[in-house]
């Protein structure tokens, strides 16, 4: 029989287990092919680790007359390809070109490990060819094995087993197995190379470069541009503004392709100028856009900007300071009574130069009709009933906007 050491493997080196004491005759071994398949063999199914302390317990305890360190050898090789299920493909042709052996005495050693209870046939190789007529080659099935433990070795180390066959699983240990488990764990802790902290090891000397009149920043080092900033608006601010978005978008047409955030952003400016949500919808409904803008949050802050450029006024309302957001229990500011001070004394004065006949109405009294329009047309819509909605998801929204316009309407002292 032709034995051969290797040490090409990268498995952990097996550890060793106490002397086995026999009472009695060892176990019968498995000739039976029909018992050495997963869905009837007695052993059950383990990790790579378990299996090769299991085969190295079978081969120490002289289980098999035959098996020896060749059994070994080629158990490892098993199990550096094992997956985490224990499946591992047979490969015997590639392992005769890994391992100086034989193809016979891989196979012979093979069969003396499913004798033992420790391989197990999950898929029997053949080769038939499985390729459809027509697709010219030839592709065969693989052998695969499953790494199994027989009970006799649970037994030996002390375990508790619950259920039989492939699919039993292991549940704790005997007082016995117990010990013998903390033995091996201290074993292997002392076993462990100590390393130690990077505060204890000794630094090397690293010696300071030299430059000779030389800069080693190049002039064209562009800097890192510095990161936008929110502007100082705080996170109530912000949560405003989306909620006058989400009550903006529904009413112009042309701005519900566009998110709440962005459109929430677009809109800042006009809600720290002292807008509220009626006025911002009146001002892009006086826009009468008929056509729907790609974006309609940057043409909203490209018309905002252009009209800033060409409006005196507007530019220096957008250079005063912000003022936070109104509430809806919030009392008018005094700037703002004062323009609407100079709003009546123009509308009244203009009205006494007006001549007879003059059907041109100034700007706000159109906005104002705009907004008892968009007011009359949410009450319209508001006070509709399930019937005469076109759809239950029709009716759950309004029945939702009516609990958002009740909230907002609450002044935010009471509860």
């Amino acid at each position: 029989m032709q034995h051969a050491h290797t040490d090409n493997q990268d498995l952990p080196a097996i550890q060793l287990l106490p002397p086995v004491q026999h009472s009695g005759a060892l176990p019968a071994l498995i000739r039976d092919h029909a018992l050495q398949e997963t869905t009837t063999t007695c052993s059950r199914r383990v990790g790579k680790e378990d299996f090769l302390e299991a085969v190295r317990w079978a081969v120490e305890s002289g289980l098999h007359p035959k098996a020896n360190a060749t059994t070994l050898i080629v158990a490892r090789d098993l199990a550096g390809r094992m997956n985490r299920h224990g499946l591992v493909l047979y490969q015997r042709l590639r392992m005769t070109d890994r391992l100086p052996l034989s193809l016979r005495t891989v196979d012979r050693h093979v069969a003396y490990l499913r004798e033992l209870g420790l391989l197990a046939w999950a898929v029997h190789g053949s080769r038939t060819n499985t390729r459809k007529p027509g697709q010219g080659g030839w592709s065969g099935t693989a052998t695969t094995y499953a790494a199994t433990a027989p009970r006799a070795w649970d037994h030996a180390c002390g375990h508790r087993i619950a259920g039989s066959g492939y699919t039993a699983r292991r549940i704790g240990f005997t007082p016995a197995g117990r010990q013998q488990a903390i033995a091996r764990a201290r074993s292997n802790a002392a076993r462990r190379r100590p390393r130690d902290t990077p505060s204890c090891r000794s630094t090397h000397h690293r010696p300071t470069a030299k430059v000779r009149e030389k800069n080693n920043y190049p002039a064209g080092r562009r800097k890192r541009p510095a990161s936008r900033r929110s502007g100082g608006v705080t996170p109530a601010q912000a949560a405003h503004a989306v909620e006058v978005a989400r009550c903006i978008r529904p009413r112009i047409g042309w701005t519900q392709g566009e998110s709440l955030r962005r459109l929430a952003f677009a809109l800042r400016p006009w809600l720290a100028a002292g807008l509220s949500r009626e006025d911002i919808a009146a001002e892009l409904a006086s826009w009468w856009l008929t056509w729907r803008p790609r974006s309609p949050a940057a043409y909203i802050t490209a018309r905002r900007q252009q009209a800033a450029r060409t409006d005196p006024a507007a530019l220096l309302d957008a250079q005063l300071p912000p003022e936070p957001a109104p509430t809806a229990a919030a009392t008018p500011s005094v700037r703002f009574l004062n323009v609407a001070l100079q709003v009546r004394h123009a509308w009244s004065h203009s009205r006494t130069c007006c001549p007879e006949g003059c059907d041109e109405e100034p700007d706000f009294v159109v906005r104002q009709r705009i907004l008892d329009s968009f007011t009359q047309a949410d009450a319209r819509r508001l006070a509709r009933t399930p019937r005469q909605c076109g759809s239950l998801g029709e009716s759950e929204q309004l029945s939702d906007q009516r609990s958002q316009d009740r909230w907002w309407r609450t002044p935010r002292g009471e509860s």
